[in-house]
Protein backbone atom coordinates (compact mmCIF):
# COMPACT_ATOMS: atom_id res chain seq x y z
CA UNK A 1 0.00 0.00 0.00
CA UNK A 2 1.52 3.26 -0.85
CA UNK A 3 1.50 6.13 1.21
CA UNK A 4 -1.48 8.00 -1.27
CA UNK A 5 -3.62 4.89 -0.68
CA UNK A 6 -3.15 5.37 3.20
CA UNK A 7 -3.23 9.36 3.26
CA UNK A 8 -6.39 9.48 0.83
CA UNK A 9 -9.45 8.64 3.14
CA UNK A 10 -8.26 10.45 6.17
CA UNK A 11 -8.08 13.76 3.59
CA UNK A 12 -11.58 13.04 2.70
CA UNK A 13 -12.55 12.36 6.29
CA UNK A 14 -10.99 15.88 6.90
CA UNK A 15 -12.09 17.66 4.28
CA UNK A 16 -8.56 18.33 3.33
CA UNK A 17 -9.49 18.51 -0.96
CA UNK A 18 -6.50 20.47 -1.65
CA UNK A 19 -4.34 18.21 -0.50
CA UNK A 20 -6.35 15.11 -2.06
CA UNK A 21 -6.21 17.11 -5.22
CA UNK A 22 -1.82 17.22 -4.20
CA UNK A 23 -1.80 12.67 -3.78
CA UNK A 24 -4.16 12.82 -6.90
CA UNK A 25 -1.78 15.18 -9.21
CA UNK A 26 1.18 13.02 -7.72
CA UNK A 27 -0.52 9.75 -8.72
CA UNK A 28 -1.35 11.48 -12.02
CA UNK A 29 2.47 12.84 -12.79
CA UNK A 30 3.93 8.95 -12.02
CA UNK A 31 1.00 6.87 -13.80
CA UNK A 32 1.34 5.51 -17.15
CA UNK A 33 -2.04 3.65 -17.60
CA UNK A 34 -4.26 5.43 -19.48
CA UNK A 35 -7.28 4.40 -17.72
CA UNK A 36 -5.93 4.87 -14.36
CA UNK A 37 -4.73 8.71 -15.45
CA UNK A 38 -8.13 9.59 -16.53
CA UNK A 39 -9.67 8.40 -12.95
CA UNK A 40 -7.32 10.69 -11.52
CA UNK A 41 -7.77 13.92 -13.77
CA UNK A 42 -11.44 13.39 -13.55
CA UNK A 43 -11.71 13.23 -9.69
CA UNK A 44 -9.37 16.16 -9.72
CA UNK A 45 -11.73 18.13 -11.74
CA UNK A 46 -14.45 16.95 -9.42
CA UNK A 47 -12.96 17.92 -6.17
CA UNK A 48 -12.16 21.39 -7.90
CA UNK A 49 -15.41 21.58 -8.57
CA UNK A 50 -18.02 19.86 -5.95
CA UNK A 51 -15.29 20.64 -2.96
CA UNK A 52 -13.23 23.40 -3.32
CA UNK A 53 -16.12 25.33 -5.50
CA UNK A 54 -12.89 26.54 -7.81
CA UNK A 55 -14.59 26.29 -11.27
CA UNK A 56 -11.73 28.10 -13.33
CA UNK A 57 -9.41 24.73 -12.32
CA UNK A 58 -12.63 22.36 -13.06
CA UNK A 59 -12.88 23.75 -16.34
CA UNK A 60 -9.39 23.32 -16.73
CA UNK A 61 -9.36 19.90 -15.21
CA UNK A 62 -12.38 18.63 -17.58
CA UNK A 63 -10.28 20.15 -20.41
CA UNK A 64 -7.49 17.15 -19.60
CA UNK A 65 -9.75 14.92 -19.31
CA UNK A 66 -11.27 15.87 -23.00
CA UNK A 67 -7.73 16.15 -23.93
CA UNK A 68 -6.85 12.76 -22.60
CA UNK A 69 -10.06 11.03 -23.96
CA UNK A 70 -11.85 13.13 -26.18
CA UNK A 71 -14.62 10.74 -25.86
CA UNK A 72 -15.71 10.75 -22.90
CA UNK A 73 -18.98 12.90 -23.12
CA UNK A 74 -19.04 13.47 -19.50
CA UNK A 75 -15.94 15.90 -19.64
CA UNK A 76 -17.63 17.60 -22.75
CA UNK A 77 -20.93 18.10 -21.11
CA UNK A 78 -18.98 19.79 -18.24
CA UNK A 79 -17.06 22.21 -20.53
CA UNK A 80 -20.04 22.72 -22.06
CA UNK A 81 -21.90 23.65 -18.39
CA UNK A 82 -19.10 25.64 -16.95
CA UNK A 83 -18.28 27.57 -20.40
CA UNK A 84 -21.04 30.20 -20.29
CA UNK A 85 -20.87 30.94 -16.27
CA UNK A 86 -17.42 31.53 -16.66
CA UNK A 87 -17.00 33.34 -19.90
CA UNK A 88 -14.67 30.68 -21.53
CA UNK A 89 -16.27 29.64 -25.20
CA UNK A 90 -12.85 30.78 -26.51
CA UNK A 91 -11.20 28.31 -23.82
CA UNK A 92 -13.95 25.57 -25.07
CA UNK A 93 -13.16 26.13 -28.57
CA UNK A 94 -9.53 25.91 -28.51
CA UNK A 95 -10.12 22.60 -27.13
CA UNK A 96 -12.35 21.47 -29.48
CA UNK A 97 -9.93 22.69 -32.27
CA UNK A 98 -7.37 20.49 -31.27
CA UNK A 99 -9.90 17.35 -31.08
CA UNK A 100 -10.02 17.36 -35.24
CA UNK A 101 -6.36 17.32 -35.28
CA UNK A 102 -5.87 14.76 -32.98
CA UNK A 103 -7.92 12.11 -34.79
CA UNK A 104 -8.08 13.95 -38.16
CA UNK A 105 -7.91 10.47 -40.30
CA UNK A 106 -9.88 8.39 -37.80
CA UNK A 107 -12.85 10.62 -37.19
CA UNK A 108 -13.67 13.13 -39.46
CA UNK A 109 -17.52 12.26 -38.75
CA UNK A 110 -17.69 12.20 -35.34
CA UNK A 111 -15.69 15.28 -35.44
CA UNK A 112 -19.03 16.83 -37.37
CA UNK A 113 -20.82 15.27 -34.78
CA UNK A 114 -19.63 16.83 -32.12
CA UNK A 115 -20.15 20.09 -33.82
CA UNK A 116 -23.34 19.77 -34.08
CA UNK A 117 -24.15 18.66 -31.12
CA UNK A 118 -22.20 21.41 -29.56
CA UNK A 119 -24.47 23.81 -32.11
CA UNK A 120 -27.62 22.47 -30.49
CA UNK A 121 -26.53 22.42 -26.67
CA UNK A 122 -25.37 25.97 -26.84
CA UNK A 123 -28.13 27.28 -29.10
CA UNK A 124 -31.13 24.88 -28.53
CA UNK A 125 -31.08 24.53 -32.83
CA UNK A 126 -29.90 21.95 -35.52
Amino acid sequence: MTAASLLEPVYIRRSAWKELVGIDSLRLKYSEDPEQRLTWTKRIAQVYEEQIEDLDEAFNWYGRVFQEKATERAALEQLLRLAPKLGRWRDLGKLLDEFPRQRAVQTPTRCWRWCAWLSESTTGTR
